[in-house]
């Protein structure tokens, strides 16, 4: 979260110099602004094209611990998130007050198939087993008083090159290594 003072990923369907939609250009440059990401699958160039999307949604959840679903109409990218999210052994959650909505068709399945249902920020952190402490000067919220990284937690295949970059990635995400064109790296 951006402006909670966190870093993000984004995940592109097309090349990472063609943000889509062109409204989310001030979204990305305030990501990258923050230490956050943006990467693709693609090429420079590539053009924003139909089926990109649903190959983007396979690389969301696996950079994911687990996958929220807050609305899904029925053949919406959510779902084909959610599938990618199971098959690549992600916890799968949904928001409990979408499932009433008209765009919940998707939401009330998953809740019916065995996802769990959250209706707050809180029951997630319950989920993970995760305790909040007040911050300083910015009460009521709260941070976690611990932090798994998102490679580790979200399973990342432990072959010798999917564990370097996983690791060179939390790195990159704590501000402790840069990465440069190429998958090239350097610590900080």
């Amino acid at each position: 979260n951006v402006d909670g003072g966190g870093k993000g990923i984004g995940v592109l369907g097309c090349g990472i110099d063609r943000i889509y939609p062109v409204s989310s250009r001030k979204v990305a440059a305030d990501l990258l602004a923050s230490g956050g990401v943006i990467m693709s699958e693609y090429p420079p160039g590539t053009p924003p094209l139909k089926y990109h999307f649903p190959e983007r949604n396979r690389i969301i959840s696996g950079l994911s611990r687990g996958v929220i679903v807050v609305e899904a109409p029925r053949n919406s990218g959510a779902l084909h998130t959610a599938e990618f999210a199971l098959e690549q052994g992600r916890e799968l959650f949904v928001h409990r007050a979408c499932a009433e909505s008209p765009q919940g068709d998707g939401v009330r399945e998953l809740a019916a198939s065995g996802a769990r249902e959250l209706s707050a920020v809180s029951d997630l952190f319950d989920e993970w087993g995760v305790v909040l402490r007040p911050r300083h000067g910015h009460s009521p919220c709260a941070a976690p008083t611990r932090r798994v990284p998102a490679g580790r937690a979200a399973g990342i295949k432990k072959t010798a090159a999917g564990a370097a970059l996983a690791g060179l990635m939390e790195e990159e995400l704590e501000g402790a290594a840069v990465r440069y064109n190429g998958n090239y790296f350097r610590r900080i």
